[in-house]
């Protein structure tokens, strides 16, 4: 999906979910492990020449299914039973697969429009990384401001982070004649509240086609 379907999607699953999720928080937007099976389950969609819309709202339908079935027979009970290694595990994995999709996107980015291009992407790259890993160990510096400000700083640096490379390209890109600035690529954002274009299955499939 793009960014208004994304937006779109999550604010109304939040406002849904949590008028009937029951507890004060909950957590309604596209974490690591969901990206990682969206993007698996749209190769395997692919692959097989299956259309993806369906094939994730039977997905949804059959989770549902079995998360009221878990929660009626109390289920959640067997989570003590589950020690600290399956969480680390699945965690290392998520960490893997991210580290793996980065480098090879900027591989590609080197191969498809050259080294000014790959470069910059690069450098972009790092920035965000940096950023993020001295505000992340601000937490630990008892010798940078407070406590309290330490923890939010650190909690806040993955966006932070996104935020100061993103306006960094900007930047580059608004000052410089180049026109090689402006072929480093980003994400499309359309300028209203539409349809991505290459997602417009997703607001025209008819749901006859679920079944």
């Amino acid at each position: 999906m793009g960014i208004v379907e994304v937006l779109l999607a999550t604010g109304l699953g939040g406002v849904i979910y949590s008028i009937f999720a029951g507890q004060g928080l909950v957590i309604v937007g596209i974490t690591g492990p969901t990206w990682v099976f969206l993007k698996f389950a749209y190769k395997l969609n692919d692959s097989l020449d299956l259309k993806f819309i369906p094939f994730m709202c039977w997905v949804s339908i059959w989770t549902g299914v079995f998360l009221i079935l878990l929660g009626v027979f109390r289920s959640c009970r067997l989570v003590t039973w589950v020690t600290p290694y399956a969480e680390q595990s699945f965690g290392f994995l998520i960490g893997i697969i991210f580290i793996y999709d980065g480098i090879k996107e900027l591989v590609e980015e080197f191969q498809s429009s050259g080294v000014v291009v790959g470069g910059w992407a690069l450098i972009y790259f790092l920035t965000a990384f940096l950023i993020m890993y001295l505000m992340e160990k601000a937490r630990d510096s008892t010798g940078f401001l407070n406590k309290i400000t330490r923890e939010a700083v650190s909690a806040y640096a993955v966006p932070i982070g996104m935020f100061l490379a993103s306006g960094l390209s900007v930047l580059v890109r608004d000052n410089t004649s180049s026109s090689t600035m402006k072929d480093v690529p980003r994400v499309e954002v359309p300028s209203k509240f539409r349809p991505t274009d290459n997602c417009l299955e997703f607001w025209t499939f008819g749901f006859r086609s679920l079944y």
